[in-house]
């Protein structure tokens, strides 16, 4: 029965694995074929690309040739471009010749501004982000030229750059991205070139998507009081603001969406929200010593990116140009992240691990493309971008495992809360034996005239056990250790007066945790009555706790007469016992456990993860 039972189980995770697997193999074939069928509707109309072909120089340096594939910086000056207009063919393998005069162009501008000057003519000014102009943006765009010289003309264009950080590639672009600008209004040219960067584009709107679904399971979740929920809010975040960056950030966006400085604004503040939901996830994962640092670094975040909003959205700087200053405030964050991540690596659950590492990854992928932008190897977080996808794809996974464990454990958790609430007189019932209660009046009664100190000290042992009883049972909340030891030793006082030949051992080595109100001393009492009763004479019961690497634990261990555990166990017989486990599941996702010996005694033992068990 129990190989049947673990094939069955390993049938099922089999399953999970197929499917998963097949969905994601799913959406990447329909990804390539978006991708293949866009690039055959771009192939049938190609427009005529455009070559600038002569010298640069760079403010009043020296003049050096254009060279294919030769990196400009946009970052070190006023760059000066001086040559001719050159029509090439559309894979720019070849030059067709000159361009005549009145040929309309197509000129990429990335956050850069151009004067073109021909010889005799008044300059022509492309130079959209200048302050000077009332209709000045922040952006990346495409403009339209009407060529005005000759095919024989040399002339000058100076691309101006307002930014010092963040553009580092923007005359290559410049360069890259000439094309005939054909067709009334340039139709030939935007339908051959719009749905290059469709990949981004749609990746991009399937993780928003997906991010709702990972919202909706999270807020599911969190109505459910399902465990570790945070940290599928951040990856739901992560996924909504990294999936707006990615449509917002494709190739040409500006030929769907003309709102150039929307883009822009909206497309810096997925970025740093995306870095934000990083720095929250990766918090929510760390060990607890290593949390609060991550707190801290948490709430610089916040700080520095409403002081960066505040400073784009009321002062004269544009948000663009709060780049360099946010990138070096996250780098150091990161760094420290980092660290607290590597600490954290050392003591995390297997569960924790696997997302620490994932966050490791994320954070060595914005260090890495804030150089590469610094030093101008590439720009728009080539690296990070990576991480992103494949993250996509974990994240799919995850989600087939999470979406139904979530609702198993929400399902059950709701039964085990109506039980709960409809054997709450049961549960009073075994809380409070009348037994005990008789017995302990009448032992007062005795010691009343023979030893009237040894009456009140019960008296006042008594009455604390009442008020504890009493005063905790409608407690959802739960309570730390000392309160509940406290409780235990007002009963072991009790039954020490009761049966002095009864041993009571208390070995507490960890003790700063929580848990449920009266989950200890229904055990001990049970050791008393069902344990060291059955004895002739004497007894002991042990309660000890201590903590693994994962959990607190408490054991409440007696050597009476034990029972038989293998046997099947009614447990509707044992109130109190059942009534323990579900407090334990539902208050702090903890366990007993209960075994015996016959002739050598009981052994209960409850473990509660130290992520519930830790003070809130």
């Amino acid at each position: 029965m129990q190989k049947l039972d673990f094939l069955r189980n390993k049938l099922k995770r089999s399953s999970i694995v197929v499917i998963g697997i097949g969905i994601i193999t799913l959406l990447a074939v329909a990804f390539l074929l978006i991708k293949s069928n866009q690039s055959k509707q771009s192939t049938m109309a190609l427009p005529l690309a455009v070559a600038f072909q002569g010298d640069y120089k760079i403010d009043d340096g020296e003049w050096h040739p254009i060279i294919e594939g030769e990196h400009i910086s946009a970052l070190q000056g006023d760059v000066t471009l001086r040559g001719m207009f050159q029509l090439m063919s559309p894979d720019r393998s070849e030059t067709i010749g000159g361009l005549s005069n009145g040929t309309p162009i197509a000129l990429y501008f990335n956050h850069i501004g151009a004067t073109i000057h021909v010889p005799g003519q008044e300059p022509h000014v492309c130079d959209i982000e200048n302050p000077e102009f009332d209709d000045s943006v922040c952006g990346k765009i495409w403009a339209e030229y009407y060529y005005t010289g000759t095919e024989t003309d040399t002339i000058e264009i100076v691309l101006k750059n307002n930014h010092n950080f963040g553009n580092e590639n923007a005359v290559d672009d410049f360069l890259d991205s000439m094309y005939i600008y054909g067709g009334e209004g340039g139709v030939v040219f935007k339908e051959a070139i719009k749905y290059e960067g469709d990949f981004e584009r749609t990746l991009g709107i399937v993780a928003m998507v997906i991010s709702f679904v990972i919202l909706g399971v999270s807020l599911f979740s969190s109505l459910m009081r399902i465990p570790k929920n945070e940290i599928m809010w951040m990856i739901g975040f992560m996924m909504l603001f990294g999936g707006g960056y990615f449509i917002l950030e494709s190739p040409h966006i500006s030929l769907w969406n003309d709102h150039y400085r929307f883009n822009t604004i909206a497309s810096e503040l997925c970025m740093m929200l995306y870095m934000l939901s990083m720095t929250v996830f990766v918090v929510e994962c760390l060990s607890k010593k290593a949390k609060n640092i991550g707190y801290v670094l948490t709430g610089v975040s916040w700080v520095i990116l409403a002081i960066i909003m505040g400073i784009s959205f009321f002062g004269s700087i544009e948000i663009y140009d709060t780049n360099l200053a946010w990138s070096v405030s996250q780098s150091l964050i990161t760094l420290i992240l980092l660290g607290c991540v590597i600490y954290s690596l050392i003591h995390a659950e297997k569960y924790n691990r696997i997302l620490l590492i994932l966050s490791i990854f994320i954070i060595a992928a914005f260090h890495v493309d804030f150089a590469a932008t610094a030093i101008g190897w590439w720009q728009g977080g080539l690296i990070s971008n990576i991480v992103f996808i494949l993250m996509f794809f974990i994240i799919i996974f995850m989600i087939l495992l999470v979406i139904p464990k979530n609702f198993r454990a929400a399902m059950r958790e709701k039964e085990m809360r109506a039980e709960f609430e409809n054997n709450r007189v049961a549960i009073m019932r075994s809380q409070i034996q009348p037994h005990f209660i008789y017995n302990t009046l009448g032992t007062i009664e005795h010691f009343c005239s023979e030893k009237p100190q040894m009456a009140a000290k019960l008296v006042h042992d008594f009455s604390l056990y009442l008020r504890g009883n009493f005063s905790e049972l409608d407690n959802y909340a739960p309570i730390r250790l000392s309160k509940e030891i406290a409780h235990v030793k007002h009963y072991v006082n009790i039954e020490k007066v009761r049966f002095p030949d009864m041993t009571f051992i208390f070995d507490i080595q960890s003790e700063d945790f929580l848990l449920p109100a009266l989950t200890i001393q229904p055990l001990v009492e049970n050791a008393v009555k069902h344990g060291l009763m059955g004895l002739e004479s004497g007894g002991t019961v042990i309660i000890s706790t201590y903590e693994t690497k994962s959990d607190y634990c408490i054991c409440v261990e007696d050597d009476g007469i034990g029972f038989d555990s293998t046997a099947v166990q009614d447990e509707k017989k044992h109130v109190g016992i059942r009534n323990i486990r579900i407090r334990l599941e539902i208050m702090c996702k903890g366990r007993l456990d209960v075994c015996g010996v016959p002739g050598k005694g009981t052994k209960a033992l409850i473990t509660i993860p130290k992520k519930e068990g830790n003070e809130k």
